[in-house]
């Protein structure tokens, strides 16, 4: 639930139309629905926008995905099925894969009888960001979509990063650099290119700090670290009491939480670090050490400062 949340939010901004003229430029736009969906079971789709397609109400339905997954299109055609049965009117479902590698399972989705007979044909597009040229993100209008600019064709190239941040501070879209810096993250693969990244960005910190999206990722690990740490007291004030034997397993319940707590923490603000705190994490027994590092991370005022703490731990 959520994994691009703070992605959707960024780029949806303060004008969907634009992100749904990339995707379906006939259509315009009425309004952003409720993701959840309640059938037997509740989901959670990325995106759902309600949209005015040739005089007829529509929804564009919109996943995210960075890892491949052998079931996508299975689950596209259920959560296809389940908006049209929640809002009465017809979907259609993008999917906008961030980077390539895997075996991409593309349209239509068929279901099939015993007999062979075709009982079900689901159509839906496949967005491969890699496959997508930097001029179709550069056109007028579409600058919320400039922090998909490395993630393009022949993007992840430190000059193209050099024109997104170049074109978004033109635009005065300063609020995006947080999501800018996450897709660049996405794009490079060299370590010395990552480390450039890390320089670069760590240039803009002022400003990166004073964007919403920023603050958003920091309060969202904030609430988090919060909410799981009251979690744990509760289990904790439960469990007082219970059979000495158990407190060995109650104490490693809490360092895997708190490990967890770490990776999330990290993911959230400085997701380039995210394998780095997962490493950490599991080398480090000590409950303090470990909630120490996560306060860390939540205060780092940028990449670098994180990296440090990260590295310190290791020492």
């Amino acid at each position: 639930m959520g994994q691009w949340d703070d992605l959707t939010k960024t780029l949806i901004g303060e004008n969907p139309q634009r992100f749904i003229a990339f995707l379906l430029p006939e259509a315009h736009f009425i309004e952003r629905l409720d993701k959840e969906l309640k059938q037997q079971k509740t989901i959670y789709a990325d995106l759902l926008l309600k949209v005015l397609l040739f005089g007829i109400v529509a929804i564009l339905h919109i996943e995210f995905q960075r890892k491949r997954d052998k079931d996508m299109a299975k689950r596209l055609w259920q959560y296809n099925i389940w908006a049209d049965n929640t809002y009465n009117c017809p979907v259609y479902s993008f999917v906008i894969y961030l980077k390539p590698g895997g075996t991409i399972v593309e349209p239509p989705y068929i279901k099939r009888f015993p007999t062979g007979e075709k009982t079900h044909v689901f159509h839906f597009k496949n967005i491969k960001l890699w496959e997508k040229s930097q001029e179709d993100l550069l056109k007028p209008g579409l600058e919320s979509l400039l922090p998909l600019l490395p993630l393009t064709k022949g993007g992840n190239r430190r000059e193209v990063v050099e024109e997104m941040l170049e074109r978004l501070q033109e635009a005065d879209r300063t609020d995006l650099l947080s999501m800018a810096y996450t897709c660049a993250a996405l794009a490079f693969d060299d370590k010395a290119d990552k480390e450039w990244l890390r320089r670069r960005f760590a240039m803009l910190k002022d400003i990166l700090q004073e964007s919403w999206a920023y603050r958003e990722m920091v309060r969202e690990a904030r609430k988090k670290a919060r909410k799981e740490g009251r979690a744990e007291g509760r289990a904790e004030g439960r469990a007082e009491g219970r059979a000495e034997g158990r407190a060995e397993g109650q104490l490693e319940g809490k360092r895997e939480t708190l490990r967890e707590m770490l990776v999330h923490t990290t993911s959230k603000r400085f997701p380039a670090l995210a394998t780095q705190a997962e490493q950490v994490g599991q080398s480090t027994s000590d409950l303090t050490q470990l909630q120490q590092l996560i306060d860390a991370i939540i205060d780092a005022q940028n990449e670098e400062e994180a990296h440090r703490a990260l590295v310190q731990a290791m020492s």
